[in-house]
């Protein structure tokens, strides 16, 4: 920036016309205005003479950038020139409110009323919707973990939301009236002189044709704070996201896992080689993510055209893999678990009270057998020899309407027992082109009672 403009920007900046300025140095106010508009400049003692009256340093006015190069990194943690310059906004905002009448200032405050409602209206919805896709993607971490993640993702997300409305709030009014008003101080005026734009060679204006308002600042430059506020959201913002990565490192991991398993497999079966492209396109797809996250953290640049190429060819490796995986499983066959393994069965025996609650027959295919000689219920289950099974017997406190009572609750569980027999099994078949699956044929029951343990525990629920 020239010295004319530089001049002009910080005799604005103290709320000075051409005349006053030039009263305070002695000289005539056309001798402002040649040195604003480039014609002239003055001399090394007056330039001295203008930065002790605008309260502004030499290098403010002469610095180009070579001069303040070196002294950027000082500068970046000057929280003095941030609280200076707040002091400023909050100073000219106070100017402009006094200069208004009470018209105006009833409507400036229903305007900034209505800004900040609209803001927290747009900040709330913001927030309910990324609160809820948050808890859908850590809704794999354990419950009681689960709360004080999102308790700090929400934590975050308020922060982010705050600085944000603040800075938009303090933005939208600062270019729709602070850039707009000027107050002129000074005690041999007998009314408020206006300027016109800087485009208007500074000329005067008569204040008799009521041009209240002049474009004070038609860049709309940001004031400091502006911008350190900016840069507390954004580190904000990069914690927020660097948080974010962690889970996607860990599925990035998972599916190079999952793609090495799939390549030791492929002697197996065809379908292995199938799923393996689909993982390393899901592999690189996920790399591209944390390498976009990793050059938004450290402020690099984006290579938009290599990440764009690679995501398109991350998507079509995932669809092929997926469609021929698809297509090749399609063409196997179905088998039931328990028609592959050897089929064990086992007696269990239950004893009833007046406080037993039975949970056992609600996923499973079941035969009861009617025996009135039984004082207890018996159950044989059947299953594949490489799942296991267990009944957990377990006390149990139950509300009823006027008191709580103890009951004694039955639950039966399967599992699997053997992992190394199970993948076995899974491969051979795979070999044969064959699926094994697990439905609730599974396991079988079959239930000896006497007729009045059923319509006492089965009936209402057969």
């Amino acid at each position: 920036m020239k010295f004319c403009d530089k001049l002009a920007k910080q005799r604005k900046n103290n709320n000075l016309s051409q005349e006053q300025l030039a009263d305070q140095l002695g000289v005539s106010r056309q001798a402002v205005s040649k040195w604003e508009s480039g014609a002239s400049y003055p001399d090394m003692e007056k330039i001295i003479q203008i930065s002790n009256v605008l309260n502004c340093t030499l290098e403010d006015l002469l610095d180009d950038g070579t001069i303040k190069s070196g002294s950027v990194q000082h500068s970046k943690l000057n929280f003095n020139n941030y609280l200076q310059d707040l002091l400023k906004f909050v100073t000219k905002t106070y100017n402009m409110f006094c200069s208004m009448n009470f018209t105006q200032k009833i409507k400036c405050i229903l305007e900034v009323v209505l800004i900040v409602f609209i803001i927290t209206a747009l900040g709330g919805l913001s927030f309910a919707i990324i609160d809820g896709i948050t808890s859908n993607v850590i809704s794999f971490i354990p419950y009681p973990y689960h709360n004080y993640v999102t308790q700090v993702f929400d934590g975050i997300y308020i922060i982010v939301l705050l600085i944000l409305g603040v800075i938009i709030a303090l933005h939208l009014f600062k270019i729709r009236y602070l850039d707009y008003y000027i107050t002129i101080e000074d005690k041999n005026a007998d009314k408020r002189t206006l300027e016109k734009e800087v485009l208007d060679k500074h000329e005067f204006i008569d204040p008799s044709k009521k041009q209240k308002v002049i474009i004070r600042d038609p860049k709309h430059s940001s004031f400091s704070f502006f911008s350190l506020l900016g840069k507390i959201m954004m580190y904000t913002v990069k914690v927020f996201v660097a948080m974010c990565s962690m889970p996607l490192i860990c599925l990035c991991l998972f599916f190079v896992f999952l793609m090495v398993v799939s390549i030791a497999h492929i002697r197996h079966t065809l379908l292995f080689l199938f799923i393996m492209i689909a993982f390393s396109g899901s592999v690189l797809l996920s790399f591209l993510i944390l390498y976009f996250i990793y050059n938004f953290i450290f402020s690099r640049k984006q290579p938009l055209k290599v990440i764009f190429i690679l995501f398109i060819s991350s998507l079509i490796l995932m669809g092929t893999g997926a469609g021929l995986s698809c297509a090749t499983v399609l063409n196997y066959d179905t088998y039931n678990i328990s028609k592959v393994g050897k089929i064990t069965t086992k007696t269990e025996k239950i004893e009833l009270k007046e406080n037993t609650k039975l949970y056992l027959l609600d996923n499973y295919e079941k035969e009861f057998v009617i025996d009135n000689s039984l004082r207890d219920l018996r159950l044989e289950i059947t299953y594949p020899e490489m799942l296991r099974y267990y009944i957990s017997h377990d006390e149990e406190e139950v509300d009823f309407v006027d008191e709580e009572k103890k009951v004694d609750s039955y639950h039966l569980y399967t599992e699997e027992v053997d992992v190394l027999k199970m993948y076995r099994i899974v491969i051979e078949n795979l070999k044969k082109k064959r699926i094994i699956v697990w439905d609730e044929n599974t396991v079988k029951l079959k239930v000896y009672l006497s007729q009045e343990a059923y319509d006492r525990f089965f009936k209402n629920n057969s």
